[in-house]
Protein backbone atom coordinates (compact mmCIF):
# COMPACT_ATOMS: atom_id res chain seq x y z
CA UNK A 1 0.00 0.00 0.00
CA UNK A 2 1.03 3.10 -0.60
CA UNK A 3 2.94 5.25 1.99
CA UNK A 4 1.03 8.46 2.07
CA UNK A 5 2.69 11.54 4.00
CA UNK A 6 1.07 14.80 3.40
CA UNK A 7 -2.24 16.16 3.93
CA UNK A 8 -4.51 18.40 1.97
CA UNK A 9 -4.04 21.18 4.75
CA UNK A 10 -0.34 20.45 4.65
CA UNK A 11 -0.04 21.34 1.31
CA UNK A 12 -1.99 24.28 1.34
CA UNK A 13 -0.11 25.66 4.16
CA UNK A 14 3.04 24.37 3.03
CA UNK A 15 5.72 27.48 2.30
CA UNK A 16 9.35 27.93 1.70
CA UNK A 17 11.93 30.98 1.44
CA UNK A 18 13.88 28.81 -0.85
CA UNK A 19 13.14 26.04 -3.08
CA UNK A 20 12.53 22.95 -1.14
CA UNK A 21 10.84 19.08 -1.53
CA UNK A 22 8.23 17.80 0.34
CA UNK A 23 7.63 13.45 -0.37
CA UNK A 24 4.70 12.43 -0.06
CA UNK A 25 5.89 8.59 -0.81
CA UNK A 26 6.14 6.59 -3.58
CA UNK A 27 7.91 9.01 -5.88
CA UNK A 28 5.94 11.77 -5.06
CA UNK A 29 6.63 15.21 -4.11
CA UNK A 30 5.57 18.51 -3.81
CA UNK A 31 7.74 20.88 -4.64
CA UNK A 32 8.00 24.39 -3.34
CA UNK A 33 9.14 27.87 -4.79
CA UNK A 34 9.18 31.45 -3.60
CA UNK A 35 7.23 33.46 -5.88
CA UNK A 36 7.77 36.92 -7.52
CA UNK A 37 4.82 37.99 -5.22
CA UNK A 38 6.08 38.60 -1.39
CA UNK A 39 4.69 35.43 0.59
CA UNK A 40 3.15 33.79 -2.49
CA UNK A 41 5.08 30.53 -3.16
CA UNK A 42 4.94 27.98 -5.94
CA UNK A 43 3.97 24.11 -5.62
CA UNK A 44 4.14 22.23 -8.49
CA UNK A 45 4.09 18.15 -8.16
CA UNK A 46 7.14 15.82 -8.92
CA UNK A 47 7.19 12.27 -10.04
CA UNK A 48 11.12 11.70 -9.17
CA UNK A 49 12.12 8.23 -10.17
CA UNK A 50 15.27 6.38 -11.01
CA UNK A 51 15.79 4.30 -14.46
CA UNK A 52 17.06 1.15 -15.92
CA UNK A 53 20.51 2.67 -16.09
CA UNK A 54 20.73 4.25 -12.15
CA UNK A 55 19.80 7.77 -13.43
CA UNK A 56 16.94 10.10 -11.19
CA UNK A 57 14.55 11.73 -13.58
CA UNK A 58 11.79 13.98 -13.18
CA UNK A 59 7.90 14.05 -14.76
CA UNK A 60 5.71 17.49 -13.78
CA UNK A 61 2.31 17.00 -13.38
CA UNK A 62 1.79 20.69 -12.89
CA UNK A 63 0.91 23.36 -10.01
CA UNK A 64 -1.10 23.09 -6.96
CA UNK A 65 -4.10 23.95 -6.84
CA UNK A 66 -4.77 23.11 -10.30
CA UNK A 67 -4.06 19.41 -9.78
CA UNK A 68 -5.25 18.49 -6.27
CA UNK A 69 -3.48 15.94 -3.56
CA UNK A 70 -5.73 13.36 -4.57
CA UNK A 71 -5.05 13.83 -8.52
CA UNK A 72 -1.48 13.82 -7.91
CA UNK A 73 -1.73 10.92 -6.26
CA UNK A 74 -3.50 9.33 -8.51
CA UNK A 75 -1.20 10.17 -11.26
CA UNK A 76 1.97 9.04 -9.60
CA UNK A 77 0.09 5.26 -8.92
CA UNK A 78 -0.29 5.44 -12.91
CA UNK A 79 3.33 6.24 -12.90
CA UNK A 80 4.58 3.74 -10.35
CA UNK A 81 2.59 1.05 -12.73
CA UNK A 82 4.29 1.84 -15.52
CA UNK A 83 7.57 0.74 -13.71
CA UNK A 84 6.17 -2.00 -12.60
CA UNK A 85 5.65 -3.37 -15.53
CA UNK A 86 9.11 -3.15 -17.00
CA UNK A 87 8.83 0.62 -18.99
CA UNK A 88 9.84 4.07 -18.46
CA UNK A 89 7.15 6.45 -17.68
CA UNK A 90 9.19 8.98 -19.38
CA UNK A 91 9.31 6.98 -22.30
CA UNK A 92 5.75 6.50 -21.75
CA UNK A 93 4.60 9.91 -21.79
CA UNK A 94 6.71 11.21 -24.89
CA UNK A 95 5.48 8.31 -26.68
CA UNK A 96 1.83 8.78 -25.24
CA UNK A 97 2.70 12.76 -26.36
CA UNK A 98 4.08 11.52 -30.14
CA UNK A 99 0.48 9.72 -30.71
CA UNK A 100 -1.47 11.76 -30.01
CA UNK A 101 0.50 14.59 -32.04
CA UNK A 102 -0.06 12.22 -34.98
CA UNK A 103 -3.60 11.33 -34.02
CA UNK A 104 -3.96 15.14 -34.17
CA UNK A 105 -2.95 15.31 -37.82
CA UNK A 106 -4.01 11.81 -39.14
CA UNK A 107 -7.92 12.48 -38.87
CA UNK A 108 -10.56 11.36 -40.71
CA UNK A 109 -11.14 14.57 -41.60
CA UNK A 110 -7.64 15.18 -42.33
CA UNK A 111 -8.25 11.57 -44.94
CA UNK A 112 -11.42 13.22 -46.23
CA UNK A 113 -9.79 16.42 -47.34
CA UNK A 114 -6.74 14.69 -49.27
CA UNK A 115 -8.78 12.62 -50.76
CA UNK A 116 -11.26 15.45 -52.54
CA UNK A 117 -7.66 16.99 -53.12
CA UNK A 118 -6.74 13.52 -54.56
CA UNK A 119 -10.12 14.11 -57.04
CA UNK A 120 -9.16 17.89 -57.54
CA UNK A 121 -5.40 16.76 -58.89
CA UNK A 122 -7.22 14.07 -61.25
CA UNK A 123 -9.18 16.18 -62.63
CA UNK A 124 -12.28 14.55 -61.60
CA UNK A 125 -15.21 17.25 -61.33
CA UNK A 126 -17.15 14.66 -58.61
CA UNK A 127 -14.47 16.54 -56.21
CA UNK A 128 -17.07 19.07 -55.31
CA UNK A 129 -19.70 16.56 -55.02
CA UNK A 130 -17.79 14.37 -52.62
CA UNK A 131 -16.62 18.06 -50.91
CA UNK A 132 -20.28 18.88 -50.55
CA UNK A 133 -21.53 15.63 -49.71
CA UNK A 134 -18.97 15.33 -46.62
CA UNK A 135 -19.25 18.55 -45.63
CA UNK A 136 -23.21 17.72 -45.67
CA UNK A 137 -23.16 13.87 -43.96
CA UNK A 138 -20.12 13.70 -41.85
CA UNK A 139 -20.48 16.05 -38.77
CA UNK A 140 -17.36 17.29 -37.18
CA UNK A 141 -17.15 15.31 -34.19
CA UNK A 142 -16.65 12.15 -36.77
CA UNK A 143 -14.11 13.75 -38.64
CA UNK A 144 -11.72 14.87 -35.27
CA UNK A 145 -11.39 10.81 -34.93
CA UNK A 146 -7.69 9.55 -36.11
CA UNK A 147 -9.02 7.59 -39.25
CA UNK A 148 -7.29 4.49 -37.62
CA UNK A 149 -9.95 4.21 -34.86
CA UNK A 150 -12.71 4.88 -37.34
CA UNK A 151 -14.79 1.83 -37.69
CA UNK A 152 -18.26 1.02 -39.60
CA UNK A 153 -20.29 1.84 -36.82
CA UNK A 154 -18.67 5.17 -36.54
CA UNK A 155 -19.91 6.07 -40.62
CA UNK A 156 -22.98 3.99 -40.79
CA UNK A 157 -25.20 6.12 -38.51
CA UNK A 158 -25.04 8.83 -41.50
CA UNK A 159 -25.87 6.76 -44.10
CA UNK A 160 -28.78 5.33 -42.32
CA UNK A 161 -29.95 8.31 -41.65
CA UNK A 162 -30.30 9.14 -45.30
CA UNK A 163 -31.95 6.04 -46.63
CA UNK A 164 -34.51 7.03 -43.48
CA UNK A 165 -35.14 10.35 -45.01
CA UNK A 166 -35.35 8.57 -48.40
CA UNK A 167 -32.59 9.93 -49.71
CA UNK A 168 -31.38 6.87 -51.38
CA UNK A 169 -29.32 8.14 -54.25
CA UNK A 170 -27.28 10.83 -51.67
CA UNK A 171 -26.65 7.94 -49.16
CA UNK A 172 -25.24 5.64 -51.79
CA UNK A 173 -22.79 8.59 -52.99
CA UNK A 174 -21.87 9.10 -49.16
CA UNK A 175 -20.84 5.28 -49.04
CA UNK A 176 -19.04 5.09 -52.53
CA UNK A 177 -16.76 8.18 -51.55
CA UNK A 178 -16.00 7.29 -47.95
CA UNK A 179 -15.18 3.83 -49.53
CA UNK A 180 -13.11 5.58 -51.86
CA UNK A 181 -11.74 7.86 -49.71
CA UNK A 182 -9.99 5.13 -47.23
CA UNK A 183 -9.58 2.42 -49.62
CA UNK A 184 -6.89 5.35 -51.14
CA UNK A 185 -5.44 6.05 -47.85
CA UNK A 186 -5.33 2.61 -46.99
CA UNK A 187 -3.18 1.77 -50.36
CA UNK A 188 -1.36 4.72 -50.49
CA UNK A 189 1.94 2.69 -49.22
CA UNK A 190 1.90 0.42 -52.20
CA UNK A 191 0.42 2.88 -54.68
CA UNK A 192 2.63 5.28 -55.95
CA UNK A 193 0.29 7.31 -57.62
CA UNK A 194 -1.50 8.02 -54.42
CA UNK A 195 -0.53 11.54 -53.07
CA UNK A 196 1.91 11.70 -49.48
CA UNK A 197 -1.12 13.04 -48.17
CA UNK A 198 -2.71 9.82 -48.36
CA UNK A 199 0.47 8.18 -46.19
CA UNK A 200 0.72 7.59 -42.62
CA UNK A 201 -3.23 7.13 -41.74
CA UNK A 202 -2.12 3.37 -40.27
CA UNK A 203 -5.20 2.16 -41.24
CA UNK A 204 -5.40 -2.23 -41.04
CA UNK A 205 -8.66 -2.10 -43.20
CA UNK A 206 -10.89 -0.25 -44.80
CA UNK A 207 -14.11 0.23 -42.52
CA UNK A 208 -16.70 1.14 -45.02
CA UNK A 209 -16.65 -2.37 -46.37
CA UNK A 210 -18.83 -4.10 -44.27
CA UNK A 211 -21.30 -1.16 -45.25
CA UNK A 212 -23.99 -2.44 -47.25
CA UNK A 213 -24.67 -0.49 -50.30
CA UNK A 214 -28.37 0.70 -49.56
CA UNK A 215 -31.14 -1.08 -51.24
CA UNK A 216 -32.58 0.61 -54.13
CA UNK A 217 -29.70 3.82 -54.52
CA UNK A 218 -28.56 2.30 -57.56
CA UNK A 219 -31.80 1.42 -59.65
CA UNK A 220 -31.52 2.85 -63.11
CA UNK A 221 -33.66 5.65 -64.11
CA UNK A 222 -36.67 4.72 -66.28
CA UNK A 223 -38.63 8.00 -67.60
CA UNK A 224 -37.71 9.13 -71.04
CA UNK A 225 -39.86 11.63 -72.71
CA UNK A 226 -42.48 11.15 -75.61
CA UNK A 227 -41.68 12.91 -78.75
CA UNK A 228 -44.45 15.62 -78.05
CA UNK A 229 -43.08 16.20 -74.45
CA UNK A 230 -39.70 16.80 -76.10
CA UNK A 231 -41.45 19.04 -78.38
CA UNK A 232 -43.04 21.15 -75.49
CA UNK A 233 -39.57 20.75 -73.64
CA UNK A 234 -37.61 22.44 -76.52
CA UNK A 235 -40.26 25.19 -76.64
CA UNK A 236 -39.90 25.88 -72.77
CA UNK A 237 -36.64 26.25 -73.17
CA UNK A 238 -36.82 28.99 -75.83
CA UNK A 239 -39.36 30.70 -73.84
CA UNK A 240 -37.01 31.26 -70.54
CA UNK A 241 -34.67 34.38 -70.42
CA UNK A 242 -31.75 34.92 -71.94
CA UNK A 243 -29.25 33.29 -69.63
CA UNK A 244 -25.92 31.12 -70.04
CA UNK A 245 -28.43 28.24 -68.23
CA UNK A 246 -30.78 28.80 -71.18
CA UNK A 247 -28.27 27.93 -73.83
CA UNK A 248 -26.70 25.17 -72.29
CA UNK A 249 -29.52 23.29 -71.87
CA UNK A 250 -30.33 24.24 -75.56
CA UNK A 251 -27.36 22.85 -76.78
CA UNK A 252 -27.24 19.96 -74.55
CA UNK A 253 -30.21 19.40 -76.33
CA UNK A 254 -29.38 20.22 -79.70
CA UNK A 255 -25.81 17.70 -79.29
CA UNK A 256 -28.10 14.63 -78.59
CA UNK A 257 -27.70 14.58 -74.43
CA UNK A 258 -24.68 15.52 -73.79
CA UNK A 259 -23.89 15.86 -70.08
CA UNK A 260 -24.13 19.22 -69.09
CA UNK A 261 -21.28 19.18 -66.51
CA UNK A 262 -18.65 18.80 -69.10
CA UNK A 263 -20.39 20.71 -71.60
CA UNK A 264 -20.46 23.89 -69.38
CA UNK A 265 -16.69 23.73 -69.31
CA UNK A 266 -15.96 22.76 -73.01
CA UNK A 267 -13.46 24.53 -75.68
CA UNK A 268 -14.29 25.00 -78.93
CA UNK A 269 -11.49 24.21 -81.48
CA UNK A 270 -11.83 25.37 -85.16
CA UNK A 271 -15.68 23.46 -85.90
CA UNK A 272 -15.69 21.30 -83.14
CA UNK A 273 -16.52 21.67 -79.54
CA UNK A 274 -13.78 19.91 -77.31
CA UNK A 275 -15.33 18.16 -74.11
CA UNK A 276 -13.30 16.55 -71.45
CA UNK A 277 -14.76 13.64 -70.13
CA UNK A 278 -13.14 12.59 -66.03
CA UNK A 279 -15.74 9.78 -65.65
CA UNK A 280 -14.38 6.23 -64.09
CA UNK A 281 -10.98 5.64 -62.88
CA UNK A 282 -8.80 7.83 -65.87
CA UNK A 283 -6.38 9.52 -64.36
CA UNK A 284 -6.60 12.20 -67.06
CA UNK A 285 -9.85 13.42 -68.76
CA UNK A 286 -10.13 11.67 -72.13
CA UNK A 287 -11.12 14.76 -75.04
CA UNK A 288 -14.78 13.76 -76.25
CA UNK A 289 -14.81 15.86 -79.47
CA UNK A 290 -17.94 16.97 -81.43
CA UNK A 291 -18.66 18.25 -84.72
CA UNK A 292 -20.72 21.63 -84.73
CA UNK A 293 -23.38 21.90 -86.85
CA UNK A 294 -26.09 23.15 -88.24
CA UNK A 295 -28.42 25.06 -85.15
CA UNK A 296 -25.41 23.94 -82.34
CA UNK A 297 -23.14 25.72 -84.35
CA UNK A 298 -25.36 28.69 -85.25
CA UNK A 299 -26.13 29.12 -81.09
CA UNK A 300 -22.35 29.39 -80.52
CA UNK A 301 -21.45 31.54 -83.02
CA UNK A 302 -24.15 34.21 -81.63
CA UNK A 303 -22.79 33.42 -78.68
CA UNK A 304 -19.66 34.54 -79.75
CA UNK A 305 -18.24 32.41 -76.75
CA UNK A 306 -19.08 29.47 -74.54
CA UNK A 307 -19.81 29.49 -71.20
CA UNK A 308 -17.87 31.61 -68.18
CA UNK A 309 -16.69 29.70 -65.27
CA UNK A 310 -18.64 30.40 -62.38
CA UNK A 311 -17.98 33.40 -60.22
CA UNK A 312 -20.57 33.84 -57.80
CA UNK A 313 -21.44 32.33 -54.57
CA UNK A 314 -25.72 31.69 -54.93
CA UNK A 315 -28.16 30.85 -51.90
CA UNK A 316 -29.68 27.28 -52.75
CA UNK A 317 -32.69 26.81 -50.17
CA UNK A 318 -31.10 29.31 -47.50
CA UNK A 319 -27.69 27.62 -47.88
CA UNK A 320 -24.48 29.69 -49.03
CA UNK A 321 -22.57 27.68 -51.74
CA UNK A 322 -19.25 28.78 -53.21
CA UNK A 323 -18.86 28.82 -56.78
CA UNK A 324 -17.52 25.52 -58.20
CA UNK A 325 -17.91 23.75 -61.42
CA UNK A 326 -20.83 22.04 -60.29
CA UNK A 327 -22.75 24.99 -60.36
CA UNK A 328 -24.25 25.64 -63.74
CA UNK A 329 -25.16 21.02 -63.39
CA UNK A 330 -27.18 21.93 -60.27
CA UNK A 331 -28.96 25.65 -61.92
CA UNK A 332 -29.55 23.62 -64.91
CA UNK A 333 -31.15 20.55 -63.05
CA UNK A 334 -33.15 23.42 -61.38
CA UNK A 335 -34.48 25.04 -64.25
CA UNK A 336 -35.31 21.53 -65.60
CA UNK A 337 -37.18 20.78 -62.37
CA UNK A 338 -38.85 24.33 -62.81
CA UNK A 339 -39.86 23.31 -66.40
CA UNK A 340 -41.03 19.46 -65.62
CA UNK A 341 -43.25 20.79 -63.22
CA UNK A 342 -44.83 24.19 -65.53
CA UNK A 343 -45.78 21.01 -68.36
CA UNK A 344 -47.18 18.96 -65.42
CA UNK A 345 -47.61 15.26 -66.61
CA UNK A 346 -44.86 12.94 -65.09
CA UNK A 347 -41.92 14.81 -63.73
CA UNK A 348 -38.88 14.05 -65.60
CA UNK A 349 -35.14 15.45 -64.55
CA UNK A 350 -31.91 16.51 -66.30
CA UNK A 351 -30.80 13.10 -66.65
CA UNK A 352 -34.13 12.14 -68.55
CA UNK A 353 -32.88 14.40 -71.03
CA UNK A 354 -29.98 12.39 -72.13
CA UNK A 355 -31.88 8.95 -71.45
CA UNK A 356 -34.89 10.50 -74.05
CA UNK A 357 -31.88 11.17 -76.38
CA UNK A 358 -30.32 8.00 -76.99
CA UNK A 359 -33.19 6.12 -76.93
CA UNK A 360 -34.83 7.83 -79.62
CA UNK A 361 -31.18 7.43 -81.53
CA UNK A 362 -31.45 3.95 -80.93
CA UNK A 363 -35.25 3.84 -82.25
CA UNK A 364 -33.69 5.78 -85.49
CA UNK A 365 -31.29 2.84 -86.11
CA UNK A 366 -28.05 3.67 -84.84
CA UNK A 367 -25.86 1.12 -82.60
CA UNK A 368 -25.14 0.96 -79.46
CA UNK A 369 -21.53 1.63 -80.32
CA UNK A 370 -21.51 4.58 -82.60
CA UNK A 371 -24.11 6.18 -79.40
CA UNK A 372 -21.45 5.30 -77.25
CA UNK A 373 -19.18 7.22 -79.58
CA UNK A 374 -21.94 10.18 -79.29
CA UNK A 375 -22.23 10.53 -75.33
CA UNK A 376 -18.84 9.16 -74.46
CA UNK A 377 -19.86 6.39 -72.34
CA UNK A 378 -18.18 2.60 -72.68
CA UNK A 379 -15.04 3.59 -74.30
CA UNK A 380 -12.80 2.45 -70.93
CA UNK A 381 -12.01 -1.24 -72.58
CA UNK A 382 -9.10 -2.50 -74.32
CA UNK A 383 -10.34 -1.77 -77.63
CA UNK A 384 -10.97 1.67 -77.72
CA UNK A 385 -7.67 2.32 -75.21
CA UNK A 386 -5.21 0.42 -77.14
CA UNK A 387 -6.42 -0.12 -80.93
CA UNK A 388 -9.61 1.45 -82.02
CA UNK A 389 -7.55 5.33 -82.81
CA UNK A 390 -10.43 6.39 -85.41
CA UNK A 391 -12.17 9.58 -84.29
CA UNK A 392 -15.68 8.75 -85.88
CA UNK A 393 -15.81 12.17 -86.33
CA UNK A 394 -17.78 11.69 -89.76
CA UNK A 395 -20.49 8.91 -87.95
CA UNK A 396 -21.06 11.51 -85.01
CA UNK A 397 -21.62 14.13 -87.30
CA UNK A 398 -24.20 12.19 -89.67
CA UNK A 399 -26.39 10.97 -86.26
CA UNK A 400 -26.13 14.80 -84.83
CA UNK A 401 -27.73 15.83 -88.47
CA UNK A 402 -29.82 13.27 -88.08
CA UNK A 403 -30.96 14.41 -84.61
CA UNK A 404 -31.44 17.55 -85.56
CA UNK A 405 -33.73 16.82 -88.35
CA UNK A 406 -35.52 14.99 -86.07
CA UNK A 407 -36.08 17.80 -83.53
CA UNK A 408 -37.48 19.87 -86.52
CA UNK A 409 -40.71 16.83 -87.17
CA UNK A 410 -42.36 19.29 -84.30
CA UNK A 411 -45.61 20.90 -84.71
CA UNK A 412 -45.18 24.41 -86.29
CA UNK A 413 -44.85 26.81 -83.46
CA UNK A 414 -42.39 24.64 -81.98
CA UNK A 415 -40.78 24.73 -85.48
CA UNK A 416 -40.56 28.41 -85.41
CA UNK A 417 -39.18 28.65 -81.93
CA UNK A 418 -36.39 25.96 -82.52
CA UNK A 419 -35.13 28.36 -85.94
CA UNK A 420 -35.50 31.29 -83.68
CA UNK A 421 -31.69 30.15 -82.09
CA UNK A 422 -30.40 31.88 -85.40
CA UNK A 423 -31.48 35.08 -85.13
Amino acid sequence: MATQILSARAVEAASAAKEALLADGDNLYLRLRPGTIPGKCLKHWLFIYTDAAKKRRKLMLGAYPTFSLAVARKWASEQNNIIGLGADPGNARRAKKATAAENSINTCGNLLTGYINYLKVQGKSSHTDAEGIFKLHVPDKVKLIPASLITHKDLITYIRKLVDDGKLRTAAKLRSYLHAAFELALNAEDNPSAPSSMLGFALSANPVARIKVPSGSSTPGERTLSKHELNDYLACLEALPPSDIRDLLRLQLLLAGQRVSQLARASIEGDAIVQRDTKGKRATPRRHVLPLQGLAKDLVTARGKLFDAPSKERIVKGKLIPPTPQQDLVRASLAVGKISKAMGGKPFRLGDIRRTAETMLAAMGFSSDLRGQLLSHGLSGVQNRHYDKHDYMAEKLKMLESWERFLMEAHADNVTLIKSIKN
